[in-house]
């Protein structure tokens, strides 16, 4: 058997450089394998592939090219980052992965072209071309920006048209963390039980604001746990746009939220979404209660679906002057007397008096509370048979979110303000390079939304810091402008800088070797004649010879002597005996005398160009 033929560039490599190649080319296509491998297998998983698979592509392929094989590799891993790892929200994988991705692929070309040029002396070695340093490093720098700088502008379009799979999930194994709780669909929420909440991720967002990610609202309150007081659902069609209640005025709002949510759990049936939903797309069935929130699936680990919401944006002024009528329907469902011990009521009574418009009385509800009570997730539990809003507001005064936006909720009701319970997610924490939020356990939140005339819904709570829908909007200045594109702008500026010097460098060969070109005689006087022929409007034809442009040219200047310039030129490539020196300079001498000759062209047409001999003359 005959052994395998080993490409030229494979040998002589020394063993530090191609460990070094070896590691690089791995490491990019490990962090590649482990953004592909996400709701697929485990993240270590697909890391250990992306890190096996390179070595044994570059090393198992002897007969071809190292450079090709290890570009190779890095290009495919650059496409896995595109289409996995920022578009459908790879967990725990952004700015920092993004960084390294970059570094590995400026490593591997930096050190395949050492292994195409210093490496080998067969190839020519250093002399034979080999490229400086600095200009491989801006080329690989260049490359590694475009491709990172892509990824994160094509995350809302490529995760919209993208990986949208609905899988089953296995059902709901609560473990350590608890967090499935606040993913699966309930019909009640019990203030007496103390959430358990971790670091686990149980969904990414790739959206255009900062808001609450709301899942489900209750709206009747028992002293101990809230209800829905309808609990109908609505089954929606392949295609079908949400329906609202006629409360939710958010959902004719001019400013639109999208967002795309990709599943990290092994399952969940509560579709989360800004408020308010208008469409959905899912592959999942989907079934939608009145006021708006959705359940589907189940979802299971991968899955994604991509919301867009409408809302109607607003600020603290347009709040304090949004008072007016409430329908009768809301005030019934939303503002009827809640039950409430008597201290709660009359506390609710002594807040707000003196304020004027129901954003301030929603705002001195909060400063009174904010005054008595602290956050605590090891707040002590309410004993059994204790109204749990009493209880926190005036004998423990520690609660966790839950507690909190209860008692704002009983609050606002005592003083006559729809109002009800949400819960969901907070934002959650933002990747600086991706824009990409990433939502773990620990962000799961109960808040109060409070009804506004000609606003709707809008959400209040003390504990988070997410804006006023609106707020968050670029108001047009250039200041504002900047704030929300700067990222754009470095990425545009260090393109421009790490471009800079390859395109001066490409220049520079230009001209280096156009300045090294062999200059014979015949190629000056080549030059000479045809500057003439652009003075006198008269260029050289194509396939005309020399000896014939010369005619024309001694026709249109009225010197013969031109002619005679022609002939020695076409002797000079074609002749075997090429004419003398002598008869060379006397060419040069009729060409400097007539480009200095201030003699205008003549005005006569030329003479035709002779014709080949043997050539048809009709």
């Amino acid at each position: 058997m005959s052994a395998v033929s080993r490409h030229p560039d494979r040998e002589g490599i020394p063993p530090w450089l191609l460990t070094s190649l070896l590691l690089s080319a791995g490491l990019a296509s490990g962090l590649a394998g482990q953004m592909a491998a996400r709701g697929r297998l485990d993240p270590s998983t697909g890391f250990l592939v992306g890190v096996l698979v390179t070595p044994l592509a570059i090393l198992g392929l002897p007969s071809l090219s190292i450079r090709l094989v290890a570009r190779g590799v890095l290009a495919l891993s650059a496409l896995m980052l595109v289409r996995f790892g920022i578009a459908v929200g790879g967990v725990g994988i952004g700015g920092q992965a993004l960084v390294a991705w970059a570094v590995c692929a400026v490593a591997v070309f930096v050190l395949t072209d050492r292994i195409g040029t210093d490496a080998n002396p067969a190839l020519g070695g250093v002399a034979a071309g080999a490229r400086p340093v600095g200009s491989t490093l801006r080329s690989g720098v260049l490359i590694a920006l475009a491709v990172v700088i892509f990824a994160v502008l094509a995350t809302p379009t490529v995760a919209r048209h993208v990986g949208h799979d609905a899988r089953v999930g296995n059902g709901p194994t609560l473990g350590e963390s608890g967090s499935q709780t606040a993913l699966r669909a309930a019909r009640s929420l019990d203030m007496t039980t103390r959430p358990a909440l971790t670091d686990e991720v149980v969904f990414t967002v790739d959206a255009n604001r900062k808001t609450f990610w709301r899942g489900e609202t209750f709206d009747r309150w028992d002293g101990r746990s809230w209800t829905r007081s309808d609990t109908s659902l609505h089954q929606l069609g392949l295609g079908d746009e949400l329906t609202h209640e006629a409360d939710d005025l958010g959902a004719g709002g001019s400013d639109v939220v999208t967002q795309t949510f990709r599943i990290q759990v092994d399952y969940a049936n509560v579709l989360y979404a800004a408020a308010s939903a208008s469409s959905v797309d899912t592959k999942a069935a989907v079934v939608q209660h009145p006021d708006g929130t959705m359940v589907g699936g189940p979802l299971g680990k991968g899955a994604v679906y991509t919301v867009r919401s409408q809302r109607i944006p607003y600020s603290e002024s347009q709040l304090r002057r949004a008072d007016g009528p409430v329908p009768a329907a809301i005030r019934r469902r939303y503002a009827s007397p809640p039950v409430a011990t008597d201290r709660v009521r009359a506390a609710a009574l002594r807040a707000t008096r003196g304020a004027t418009s129901t954003y301030d009385k929603i705002v001195a509800l909060e400063a009174w509370m904010g005054g008595r009570t602290h956050y605590s997730l090891d707040a002590p539990l309410a004993p059994k048979g204790v109204d749990v809003v009493d209880h926190f507001l005036f004998t423990s005064k520690e609660g966790w979110c839950e507690q909190i936006a209860s008692s704002l909720v009983v609050l606002a009701r005592s003083s006559g303000i729809p109002a009800r319970l949400v819960t969901g997610f907070v934002p959650g924490e933002q990747d600086s390079i991706t824009g990409q939020f990433t939502v773990r356990a620990r962000d799961a939140h109960a808040w109060a939304e409070v009804w506004f005339p000609t606003i709707g819904w809008v959400p209040f709570d003390p504990t988070a810091d997410v804006p006023f829908a609106g707020a968050d909007k670029p108001s047009g200045t250039w200041a504002n402008w900047l704030a929300h594109h700067w990222a754009y702008l470095a990425g545009g500026l260090a393109i421009a800088l790490v471009a800079a010097g390859p395109l001066r460098a490409l220049v520079r060969r230009g001209r280096a070797r156009r300045a090294a070109r062999p200059t014979t005689w015949i190629t000056k006087t080549d030059r000479a004649f045809a500057r003439l022929g652009e003075r006198a409007d008269r260029p050289r034809l194509p396939g005309e010879t020399a000896t014939a442009f010369g005619t024309a040219l001694a026709v249109r200047y009225r010197d013969e002597r031109l002619a005679e310039v022609g002939r020695c030129l076409d002797d000079a490539l074609y002749d075997p005996d090429p004419p003398t020196a002598a008869r060379q300079a006397a060419a040069d001498a009729v060409l400097a005398e007539v480009a200095a000759a201030d003699v205008p062209p003549a005005d006569e047409p030329a003479l035709p160009a002779p014709q080949p001999a043997g050539a048809p003359t009709g």
